[in-house]
Formats: structure tokens, C-alpha cells, sequence
């Protein structure tokens, strides 16, 4: 056998390879496509639903010591999909469900010192909490105090991303039920009913298996 036969069969194995890599791919992103499509029409239906009721949050959330969001309704429901081309079609990319966590309650708090003014306005940043502060100058007007006024309000939200090449869901959770965030990965093939319904009691604050059921993973970069 020469070299150019040695060549060809070199090159038959490795296209067979590539044959065999493209069809696993083409597999995983129709189990990710098929399974973020069922997330979406599950959850949209939850979304409806709770868009009504605006339930009673059992969760609380202290900012620090003697600042605390509690007595807190869910309420300003919405979900929403966008999709990019794979394999020459649209799929789902990420699916992206956000509420409030809020009460009518202001809290004012004032902080002395611009360093502490600093480290508590960036703590409420973190938090993504809504708030407004009043400077107080002295005499040769540098800043020696601020009143802050805080809204009991908390943006919360819940990504799903759609990781073809592992056959996988992203569940990206931020001040569901404490402030900050955490992922959680789920393989495509275990996206049914009772894992969304379990998602939907994680979001209310009822028993569940959410958290349990899924692996933990670093936040995502740049995630909400």
C-alpha cells in the first residue's frame, strides 16, 4: 500500500470523526432547542398566572444590620425569548423571566462619613435596590453625612441559557431568594413538568427540589 492509500484512509477516518461529531451536535441542538421551547411555554403560563395574583413573598432580604426588605408582593411579571441561527434555523438562545420583589415601605437610613456613604451605596448598587440620597455639607461644604431613601423593591430574575455543545440549560438566579446570584445547570433531558413546577415553587418561596436537582456552576460572565 502506498503512500497516497495510506493518505486517503488517514483522512476517511478523520472525516468520519467530523461526520460523527456534526451529527452529535445536531442532535444536542434539537434536545436544547425542543427543551428550552418547553421551558418557555411552561413558565409563560406560570407568568400569567402570578401576573394576576401578585402573591405574598414569604422570603426577606437584609441589606445589613437594620436594613431590611420584608412584607414584600410579587409583582411586574414578564418573560421574554430571543433566538439566534444554528444549523441554518432559529433556536431558542436565552429565555429571560424578571418580577419585583416590593412593598410600599421606604426606609431611611442615614450614614456618616464618606467612606461608610461609599461602602453602603455600593451595597445597594449590588443589590440593584432603588434609592435616592441627600447630601449634607458642613460648613466648608465637603459631604460629613447622607440621608438615603430606599425603595423596598428588588429586581429579580431568572436566565435561562440555551449551551448547545454540552446538551444543557443555564439557569442563571439573581435575588430570588437572597440577594446576588448563582448558576445552576440541568441537562436538556431532564427539562419536564415537575422540574418547572418545582421552579415555579423556588420563585414563590414554596417546598421544593429546584436548587437540589441541579449543579452548581460559576455565575455567568456579564450575567444579569
Amino acid at each position: 500500500m502506498g503512500l497516497l492509500d495510506d493518505l486517503k484512509r488517514q483522512a476517511a477516518a478523520v472525516q468520519a470523526h467530523q461526520n460523527a461529531q456534526a451529527r452529535d451536535f445536531a442532535e444536542c441542538v434539537l434536545e436544547v432547542d425542543e427543551a428550552m421551547h418547553h421551558a418557555f411555554l411552561y413558565l409563560n403560563e406560570v407568568v400569567k398566572q402570578l401576573a394576576v395574583l401578585n402573591p405574598p413573598s414569604p422570603r426577606s432580604f437584609d441589606l445589613e444590620y437594620g436594613v431590611r426588605f420584608e412584607g414584600l408582593r410579587l409583582t411586574n411579571f414578564f418573560i421574554d425569548f430571543r433566538k439566534k441561527t444554528i444549523l441554518e434555523r432559529d433556536r431558542y438562545n436565552f429565555i429571560n423571566l424578571t418580577y419585583l420583589q416590593k412593598s410600599p415601605q421606604v426606609i431611611t437610613v442615614r450614614k456618616e462619613l464618606p467612606p461608610n456613604i461609599a461602602r453602603f451605596e455600593e451595597s445597594l448598587r449590588r443589590a440593584g435596590a432603588a434609592y435616592t440620597a441627600n447630601e449634607i455639607r458642613n460648613e466648608r461644604f465637603m459631604v460629613v453625612a447622607a440621608d438615603f431613601q430606599i425603595k423596598c423593591e428588588l429586581r429579580t430574575t431568572v436566565r435561562i441559557t440555551a449551551e448547545h455543545e454540552t446538551a444543557s440549560l443555564r439557569f442563571t438566579i439573581r435575588n430570588v431568594e437572597r440577594l446576588g446570584g448563582f448558576d445552576l445547570v440541568f441537562q436538556a433531558q431532564d427539562i419536564n413538568d415537575l422540574l418547572l413546577e418545582d421552579c415555579a415553587r423556588y420563585i414563590l418561596g414554596e417546598t421544593n427540589q429546584f436548587r437540589s436537582l441541579g449543579r452548581y456552576a460559576s455565575l455567568a460572565p456579564g450575567a444579569p
